[in-house]
This record gives C-alpha cells, sequence and structure tokens, in this order.
C-alpha cells in the first residue's frame, strides 16, 4: 500500500451546535485520521468558528425542504415577470456595489432611489443557495433595473468591521441579512422604515418587498 493512499475506513462524524463544535475541534486538533468532520450550526458566526472543512448552517437545511415544495411554482412564475419589454439581463453580481458605511449613507440620504442591502460570506451555504434561487436571477436584476435600486453587497467572509456593525445595528450576529430601504417620499423626502427580509429568500418574496415602494 503507497503512504499516501488511505488504508483504513472513513466515518462521518456530525457536531451539531456550540458543544458539537468544541468536540469536533478536539478531535481535528488531535488528528484523529479516518474520519470526515461535519459541523452543523443555527449560529453562523459560531459556525465559522468550526474546523470542520464542511459546515452546514441548520436554516439551509430547511430551506431545502421548503423549496422542495415551493420550487416548481416560484420558477413557474418567473417568466410572467420578466418578457420582452423588460431591460436587457445584467447579471445583479455585475449591479451590485462593494458595501461600506459611507456608501449607504451617501446613497440614503443624497438619492431618492430604494436601496437593497445583501450581506454575505464565501462560507454560508443557506447565502449561496438564496444567491441561486432569488438573487442571482433575470427577475432580481430586472426589478433593479426597473425600479433603479441601488444595489450594496457585503462580503463578511473575514468579518469586515463595518459590517459587524451594520448586522449589530439590527440585532444579529451573522450572515445572511438582507435590508431593503424604500425610496422616499416625494412630498416629505423620508424614506420608510427599512424592511428585513427573512434568512430564507423566494423569488415571491424578493418580488413582494422590492415592488411595495
Amino acid at each position: 500500500v503507497k503512504p499516501e493512499v488511505e488504508a483504513f475506513a472513513r466515518i462521518k462524524v456530525l457536531g451539531i451546535g456550540g458543544s458539537g463544535k468544541n468536540a469536533l475541534n478536539h478531535m481535528i486538533e488531535n488528528k484523529v485520521k479516518g474520519v470526515d468532520f461535519v459541523a452543523i450550526n443555527s449560529d453562523s458566526q459560531d459556525l465559522h468558528h468550526s474546523l470542520a472543512k464542511k459546515k452546514i448552517h441548520w436554516i439551509f437545511i430547511a430551506f431545502i425542504l421548503a423549496f422542495s415544495i415551493i420550487g416548481p411554482f416560484s420558477a413557474a412564475k418567473v417568466s410572467k415577470h420578466v418578457n420582452a419589454s423588460t431591460p436587457a439581463h445584467i447579471k445583479p453580481s455585475e449591479i451590485a456595489q462593494p458595501f461600506t458605511t459611507a456608501l449607504l449613507n451617501d446613497v440614503l440620504e443624497n438619492t431618492d432611489s430604494p436601496v437593497f442591502v445583501n450581506m454575505t460570506a464565501a462560507w454560508c451555504i443557506t447565502c449561496k443557495v438564496n444567491e441561486r434561487i432569488a438573487l442571482d436571477t433575470e427577475e432580481f436584476s430586472t426589478i433593479l433595473q426597473e425600479r433603479n435600486i441601488a444595489y450594496l453587497k457585503g462580503d463578511w467572509t473575514s468579518y469586515n468591521e463595518e459590517i459587524t456593525k451594520f448586522l449589530a445595528s439590527y440585532g444579529r450576529n451573522g450572515v445572511p441579512i438582507y435590508v431593503y430601504y424604500g425610496a422616499k417620499n416625494p412630498d416629505s423626502g423620508k424614506r420608510p422604515d427599512a424592511v428585513v427580509l427573512p434568512q430564507i429568500l423566494t423569488p415571491a418574496k424578493i418580488r413582494d418587498v422590492l415592488s411595495t415602494n
């Protein structure tokens, strides 16, 4: 047997919650072999501190179950909201601007346009699923363009301090978080209260919130 070839059986060990994470970290630090470690937690920030290579945000599991039911219906509705009269498709990633507190404040104070803020991270599975299902779509791009919505996207992969403060301002300690600021009232010059969207997104939810004001 060649040295680089594993000759022992592999098993999967799931670490659920904070105590599960600690148990996995202990085994990993002690170089336990023949094991695939999987950390599962509802706290995305705590999950990030796990040493396991595979991590699952438990909200993602609920999302998969929900989408298995509503997915076909939501997908069928998309075509009804995108037609030949809509703007040419530009990927949302090409519209997005990197989040900074200064930029958010500038857009909110000096423009009348609505603003959509998306806080994500490279290790956030829920974020990636939301991107694929609701935020990296032609329908979302069309809504942004038609309503002239400023799209700010923040990357919390390395715990950016500005984003951490933004999360805390909404009582959050992890991603994803999605916040929509409606357009200014033409008479009063004031914006409606910000809307914090659910952590699990659907095309219908995006459409309903971003089309309200």
